[in-house]
């Protein structure tokens, strides 16, 4: 699947208080029919929205820029830019504590079991509607590449890490990326159209994996993205995404599912490539069990 790459800009969020969400209903019957198509966008692709420029809001929707200014003004904002710093703390300013008020938890009612229940039937919708082939070609690319680069920042970095821990047992020399700021630039500064960024943006995005995308991007690597929509994966440019969505809201970041899609990986790797992972376990199954090692012989 190839996607285009997007392009990289910087903002600083304000805090609202106001749902941005509840604002838009409240105001769609009022609003003229290009600024209903921007406000179902926006309904649509909440999270992505916030990331997203006025040029590429309208670009998306199919309108113009004035179109997505005037839909801003109709909401009662000055224009897009305090419209979007509004939207960007609805999103990703809501705390631990705020989500799990909503989950409302209650030791006597079934929400627990109800979690697990929906979590397996999360499993089983991601192996009905996986695209296997992908997961090959995915494979084949990390076979091939030069560099493999592995990225994760906040929590994403345990998916990160444990792809990182076992592509490197595997027979690779993988890199990681689980730093922000200007040691993730440094690690990236050298990537080429050789080499492959797999990385994973799930469930929200935030800058600096914008970031870390662009500059792969810019590099020409291949890019490869974990996500929670198609759109988040457009918005980072990826070439391959695998777009993973959890029904249950939780006040934590589950991976479940993206660690399923690991272990998928991992095994067709070893498919692909059986006698470089089957030489490399093997030697490093020696190492941990010598018993012979004496410091300094």
């Amino acid at each position: 699947m190839i996607l285009p790459a997007a392009s990289y800009f910087w903002e600083v969020p304000m805090k609202s208080t106001e749902s941005i969400e509840q604002l838009i209903k409240d105001h769609y019957s009022s609003l003229s029919k290009g600024c209903k198509c921007v406000a179902s966008y926006v309904l649509d692709h909440y999270n992505m929205v916030a990331l997203l420029s006025s040029t590429e809001l309208a670009e998306k929707v199919g309108v113009s820029d004035t179109t997505v200014i005037r839909f801003s003004k109709s909401l009662g904002f000055n224009g897009y830019a305090e419209f979007k710093k509004s939207l960007r703390s609805n999103v990703y300013e809501s705390t631990m504590y705020d989500t799990l008020q909503d989950m409302n938890v209650n030791r006597n009612d079934q929400s627990i079991a109800n979690y697990m229940l929906s979590t397996v039937e999360d499993l089983q919708e991601f192996a009905r509607t996986i695209d296997y082939q992908m997961i090959r070609s995915i494979a084949q690319i990390l076979l091939d590449s030069r560099e493999i680069y592995i990225g994760g920042l906040g929590s994403d970095a345990v998916v990160a890490k444990y792809l990182f821990t076992y592509v490197r047992k595997m027979g690779f020399n993988p890199i990681l990326l689980v730093e922000e700021g200007h040691t993730m630039r440094e690690y990236l500064l050298n990537i080429t159209e050789e080499d492959t960024l797999l990385m994973c943006s799930y469930p929200k995005m935030f800058q600096d994996e914008r970031e870390m995308a662009w500059l792969a991007k810019k590099g020409g690597a291949t890019l490869i993205t974990i996500t929670e929509s198609e759109t988040a994966a457009l918005l980072l440019g990826g070439d391959y995404n695998i777009s993973i969505r959890q029904r249950e809201k939780t006040f934590f970041n589950s991976y479940v599912l993206p660690m399923a899609f690991c272990n998928l990986l991992l095994l067709t790797i070893y498919d692909l490539a059986p006698e470089k992972v089957d030489e490399s376990l093997k030697r490093y199954t020696e190492i941990i069990n010598r018993r012979d090692i004496t410091l300094g012989t």
